[in-house]
């Protein structure tokens, strides 16, 4: 006991004479830095719509807020971050109407591989409407995942509007309910999950689309928010 003693006395002793003499002890490890979450930012999206008065997009309490009206037209809203070949994007989702429909319409490219948010594409009114523009002028997929109040889940393959895989389900998407959507892309396979439940599966045969550009779409009387907006690659 009275060993311990000593010794604890004597360590004291060499650490006071350390610091009388000038010394410099180790400094102490650094706190881990605490990384916050990048807030909404209306600058990482592009808004395409054809008749402004058929929809408005917003920031609304750190969210992003998209409303449409009734029309052909409603609106796309394009992540300025294109995708990688193999990917997942999620976001929480908030229907906010009881009626609406909602899209994403994803590996969107030009149907020569062109990048759809070049200046001359998004100028381009070849098409009648803006949903034909890229069901029949673009190449990609789209899928929806609530229209009115049914959870229905179609995916399609464009050019073309080809229907590759229906999708009826029970469950509805209540409105001012928030769901996490999570969507992934991988080689070939395509898979819709809300909330973790799957709503579609579906692997393409036939040349897969890759790459391109996602956009959120709405049209006909809609309303929803959208937050924590994560898109990831998969190697």
């Amino acid at each position: 006991m009275r060993m311990h003693r000593w010794c604890s006395l004597a360590l004291c002793w060499v650490l006071s004479a350390a610091v009388l003499a000038g010394e410099t002890l180790p400094p102490s490890p650094p706190a881990p830095a605490v990384k916050e979450k990048p807030a909404m930012n209306l600058d990482a999206f592009v808004v395409e719509q054809w008749n402004p008065g058929e929809g408005a997009v917003k920031l609304e309490e750190g969210l992003l807020r998209i409303d449409t009206q009734e029309g052909q037209d409603g609106v796309h809203v394009w992540l300025k971050e294109e995708l990688p070949p193999d990917f997942t994007l999620e976001y929480d989702f908030t229907p906010l109407s009881p009626s609406g429909f909602f899209l994403l319409f994803f590996c969107q490219k030009g149907l020569k591989g062109e990048d759809v948010l070049a200046p001359e594409l998004l100028a381009e009114r070849k098409e009648s409407t803006l949903f034909r523009t890229y069901t029949l002028g673009r190449a990609g997929y789209h899928i929806s995942y609530r229209r009115n109040e049914a959870a229905n889940c179609n995916l399609r393959k464009n050019p073309g509007m080809n229907l590759v895989k229906q999708q009826p389900l029970e469950d509805v998407l209540p409105a001012n309910k928030t769901v996490r959507v999570k969507l992934t892309k991988q080689g070939a396979r395509i898979t819709l999950e809300v909330d973790g439940k799957t709503f579609m599966d579906y692997t393409d045969p036939e040349k897969p689309h890759s790459g391109g550009r996602i956009a959120f779409r709405q049209v006909y009387p809609s309303s929803a928010r959208y937050g924590n907006i994560v898109l990831k690659e998969l190697k």
